[in-house]
């Protein structure tokens, strides 16, 4: 990398992730660039937006950033609870406003997320993705409240307003929200 500023965003993401080796933290703070860069998450178009900051031809970067994403040793909870907890702190200067969903993918998949309202932009914190049509071998609540117990380290004493549809302005609702405070 040839950018004054790469090297920096390398170092930031090294110290971020500590558990990462030094690779991984080199390759996502990559795929990172390339993905502000590109404006996509299709790693071809990544691939080639990411020529500029390296001396290899599009595919090689490809495959690099496809190992990278495939690594079955890189724990992405942990990784991203490392994260939230560099980020989160932030945003609890002040009540917080989080916004839980239910969204499909498709028939593929349905994505259960709670996220951090912030100015019109929902920030994702914590997600789980099940199937599409199938059954799913949990329920709903347990899903939910599985999101909760993953986020509740993340939000501390952080005065909380959650927000969602309908579906989820019920007592099951409630008792989640009264359990992690």
């Amino acid at each position: 990398m040839r950018n004054p500023l790469w090297t920096v965003w390398q170092d930031q993401v090294k110290e971020f992730f500590t558990h990462l080796h030094g690779h991984q933290s080199k390759t996502l703070a990559l795929f990172v660039v390339g993905v502000i860069k590109a404006r996509s998450l299709v790693i071809p178009v990544v691939a080639e937006e990411l020529l500029a900051e390296s001396e290899a031809k599009a595919s090689s970067i490809e495959r690099r950033l496809e190992r990278f994403l495939s690594n079955e040793r890189i724990e992405t909870e942990k990784t991203w609870d490392a994260l939230l907890a560099q980020v989160l702190p932030f945003f609890r200067r002040g009540p917080l406003r989080l916004v839980i969903d239910l969204t499909s993918y498709e028939e593929h998949a349905q994505v259960i997320y709670i996220g951090l309202l912030h100015q019109s932009r929902v920030l994702p914190l914590v997600w789980k993705v099940m199937p599409g049509w199938q059954r799913w071998d949990q329920g709903l609540w347990e899903c939910i409240e599985e999101l909760f117990k993953r986020l509740a380290p993340h939000i501390g004493e952080a005065e909380c307003t959650v927000l969602g549809d309908s579906a989820f302005g019920c007592s099951p609702m409630v008792a989640l929200c009264q359990k992690y405070g």
